[in-house]
C-alpha cells in the first residue's frame, strides 16, 4: 500500500512471503516486507459552465456558473471552482456561445487534481427587450378633418442609448 492516498512520491510497503513451489525448502526468507518508492500523479479535472439567458441590454456580459465535470472528483473529495468574465459572442438577440474564464478556488483535495482548462464554453439565449413607443400630438386648428399631419406627431421610446432604428406609422387621427 502507498504511504498516502494523495499526490506525491511515497514509499510502498508490501508484505511478502514464499508459500509454494518445489524449491521452497531451498530458501529462507529474511524479510517479511519489501519497500519501493512510487508516484501518485494528479487526476485530470475539467471545469464546465452553464450560462443564464438574458433580455437584450446592449452588452455581451453573461452570468455563468462553474461546475466540475461529472466523474472527475474521486469519492468525497471537494474542490471549489469559479467562473468569471462571462461573455456572449454577440450582444444581439439570438442563441450564442458564452465563454468564461474558469479557475479552481479552494479545496482540501486540490493538490490531487490537475486543471485541464482555463476557459469554458456554454450556450445561452439573448431574448428581445420589450419596447414602448409613446406619441405626442401637437394641437391643430379645426379644418373639418380628423387627420393628423406628420408634422404634428413626435415619437419617443425606451430604446437603449446608441441603438438606431426608425419609427414609422401607417395612420393617425383624432
Amino acid at each position: 500500500a502507498f504511504e498516502s492516498a494523495n499526490v506525491g512520491t511515497w514509499d510502498v510497503v508490501a508484505d511478502v512471503s514464499i508459500t509454494a513451489g518445489n524449491d521452497l525448502g531451498n530458501y529462507s526468507l529474511i524479510n517479511s516486507t519489501a519497500t519501493a518508492q512510487a508516484e501518485i500523479t494528479p487526476k485530470d479535472l475539467l471545469i464546465e459552465i452553464t450560462a443564464d439567458p438574458k433580455v437584450y441590454n446592449g452588452n455581451d456580459e453573461a452570468v455563468t456558473l462553474a461546475t466540475v465535470r461529472s466523474g472527475d472528483l474521486v469519492g468525497t473529495d471537494v474542490v471549489s471552482v469559479l467562473s468569471e468574465n462571462g461573455a456572449f459572442e454577440s450582444a444581439n438577440v439570438g442563441t450564442w456561445d458564452v465563454v468564461a474564464d474558469v479557475s479552481v478556488a479552494a479545496g482540501n483535495d486540490l493538490g490531487n487534481y490537475s486543471l485541464l482548462n482555463s476557459t469554458a464554453t456554454a450556450q445561452a439565449e439573448i431574448t428581445p427587450k420589450d419596447l414602448v413607443i409613446e406619441i405626442t400630438v401637437d394641437p391643430k386648428v379645426y379644418d373639418g378633418s380628423a387627420d393628423v399631419g406628420s408634422e404634428q406627431l413626435s415619437f419617443t421610446d425606451d430604446r437603449l442609448s446608441g441603438d438606431v432604428f426608425e419609427i414609422t406609422y401607417s395612420s393617425a387621427f383624432f
